[in-house]
């Protein structure tokens, strides 16, 4: 019986302009339609519905731009991290860009199993927000130990402690302009902060002019 041999390899890229606006499986389609014209190889799943071996640390809410996101895929021919690179970028999307590849062992564990935080950075314009005010709600919220939140999404509804979920808040003046307000939240398994519900607690109203995930990071994974 022949084992069919995999490479995989992390990509560390940006996604940005007219993406921000589509879905998660929108998204895995357009790297889908990428690698495929680029001729790397990428490798489906066994069976009656073949999938590409794509998987990402996190989905991307819609209006949310990624900066230094992660995505593996799964290729049957071997290349090395430059050659993926070289030749996925002659192909790539508008809005997509890539800051970096690897190869990684087939044995690591998904990257979803490993989240543990992401930095997100929102953009305000001066005149939409109170920075006194916004700054005290800021300090309240840290200075809380819990803060039970009900959140409905569709027909679910469920209520969770939404201060777990929050690592850091800063406030700062980026120009006389813009205000910038960073968020560290939590993506751990059943405390994944959402930067749409702090600002909900923090009795933000106006929309961002911009919101970026600029990080995201992951536990480290020690072989058994």
């Amino acid at each position: 019986m022949q084992v069919d041999t995999l490479y995989r390899f992390r990509l560390t890229f940006n996604a940005d302009g007219p993406l921000k606006w589509i879905g998660h499986l929108d998204l895995v389609r357009t790297w889908e339609r990428v690698i495929r014209r680029s001729g790397l190889g990428l490798a489906y799943s066994k069976g009656y519905t073949p999938h590409p071996r794509i998987a990402f640390a996190a989905p991307l809410a819609v209006g949310i731009s990624g900066q230094n996101e992660f995505m593996d895929i799964w290729l049957e021919n071997d290349n090395s991290p430059l050659q993926v690179q070289d030749k996925l970028n002659g192909v790539l999307a508008p809005g997509l860009s890539i800051q970096s590849v690897e190869s990684i062992s087939l044995n690591l564990p998904p990257m979803q199993s490993l989240l543990k935080a992401a930095t997100y950075e929102i953009l305000f314009d001066t005149n939409d927000l109170d920075k006194e005010v916004v700054g005290k709600s800021i300090l309240g919220l840290l200075a809380k130990s819990t803060l039970t939140w009900e959140e409905v999404r569709g027909k679910k509804k469920r209520t969770y402690d939404l201060r777990a979920t929050v690592i850091d808040l800063q406030l700062s003046t980026l120009t006389d302009e813009n205000i910038l307000i960073t968020m560290e939240l939590s993506m751990e398994e059943k405390r994944t902060g959402r930067p749409s519900q702090i600002l909900k607690a923090l009795d933000i109203d106006s929309d961002p002019n911009r919101i970026v995930r600029t990080k995201i990071e992951m536990f480290q994974w020690k072989a058994s």
